[in-house]
């Protein structure tokens, strides 16, 4: 889990979850960088129905403020790691993520001027982007053979 920032001045950003094994993305816009923010965003994705708590076995993000609640996460019974300190290699998919996400959002705009719909449209490139872990599969298709499962 992750945050990406835009303009310094403004509070918008985005919360970015990454599914360790498939590397599906859930990408969703949030008003500012708070606890709160962080907070309400995920129980928006959760109360979605496209996601359930059981689909989060884990989760691990870095030491940013925005994460400081880990009782929320303990209290739904998933485990909640924070990454070393400057070692965001411990979250590589989630920072080679981030990267492309600047393809459509490069640093120093301000995410608040973006609509959902585009941070959606971006969510939807990068689960349907073919990898060359997955032999040219994509995120969604690894995805739906996990679920098949």
């Amino acid at each position: 889990m992750d945050t990406v920032v835009g303009k310094v001045k403004s509070k918008a950003c985005l919360l970015v979850l990454t599914e360790r094994k498939t590397r599906r993305k859930i990408v969703r816009k949030m008003p500012d960088k708070s606890m709160e923010s962080m907070v309400r965003t995920f129980g928006e994705v959760l109360s979605s129905g496209a996601y359930s708590k059981e689909d989060f076995k884990t989760i691990t993000s870095d030491n940013g403020s925005e994460f400081m609640n880990a009782d929320y996460f303990e209290g739904m019974g998933i485990p909640y790691f924070y990454a070393h300190s400057f070692c965001s290699y411990e979250r590589g998919s989630n920072e080679n993520n981030n990267r492309l996400i600047r393809r459509f959002i490069p640093k120093g705009r301000d995410i608040g001027d973006y609509t959902d719909a585009f941070v959606q449209t971006i969510e939807d490139f990068m689960n349907n982007y073919p990898r060359k872990l997955f032999s040219g599969k994509s995120a969604n298709e690894m995805y739906a053979v996990s679920k098949a499962k």
